[in-house]
């Protein structure tokens, strides 16, 4: 199984090594900072320019993943209008998603998207702040720590989770929602007694590790199908 997508490829690690090891599986992870799992133009905001080394990964990706001839490859990856310069827009990320799912050729491989996070969005209409660690905010709060959750309309970045879920479609690939795993109608700082989000825009690795048990019941039926490959 290859993961392929950015940090928030990485952040899901410690679920998918769970369930490489429940499965027997062995787990690659292919991941770049700032470098998503759709066929973009990416911006490096740190220097302000194009980020061309995203191109030059992405071409090195999907060369590797036919060498390794894998039984299903997972795309993830933040998504939002910022990550290309001008904004991108919902119609470019389901076109680059789907060029990359396209890309994936190895016959038989299952593909599947993982759809992104919703967003602990800093300054919403509950935090008060505008800009603040969820933690930070749990300790400002600790007698009410749904002052720190945020509504799931605001949270969610429904017309790019559309368009994922459009990409997904076209492509013959499995697409997964992990809203409900974060979110009820609001979108909470803590679920029982974890710390969801490392920050605004990541989730812990003890929240992931929590989430491996859903996202193999998810992934389960690919894993058997693709255990005859």
């Amino acid at each position: 199984m290859v993961i392929v997508g950015d940090s928030h490829a990485g952040m899901w690690l410690p679920a998918f090594d769970l369930v490489g090891k429940q499965s027997d599986w062995r787990v690659i992870a292919l991941n770049k900072v700032n470098c998503g799992a759709a066929s973009v133009s990416y911006y490096l905001h740190t220097e302000s320019r194009p980020y061309s080394e995203c191109d030059t990964w992405h071409s090195w990706v999907f060369s590797e993943i036919g060498l390794l001839d894998p039984s299903i490859v997972v795309l993830t990856s933040f998504v939002a209008p910022s990550v290309s310069v001008p904004p991108l827009s919902p119609s470019q990320w389901t076109t680059g998603l789907e060029t990359s799912l396209n890309r994936i050729t190895s016959p038989g491989t299952k593909k599947v998207v993982l759809g992104d996070m919703p967003y602990l969005i800093a300054g919403g209409t509950n935090l008060g702040f505008s800009t603040v660690a969820p933690a930070n905010c749990v300790a400002a709060h600790e007698s009410n720590v749904q002052a720190c959750s945020v509504p799931a309309t605001q949270a969610v970045l429904t017309t790019f989770h559309d368009a994922e879920v459009q990409a997904s479609l076209t492509s013959d690939a499995q697409y997964v929602d992990v809203i409900p795993w974060l979110c009820s109608t609001v979108c909470s700082p803590i679920v029982k007694n974890m710390f969801v989000y490392e920050n605004t825009e990541h989730i812990t690795t003890t929240y992931a590790t929590y989430l491996s048990g859903v996202l193999q019941a998810s992934l389960q039926a690919d894993i058997d199908a693709a255990g005859a490959k």
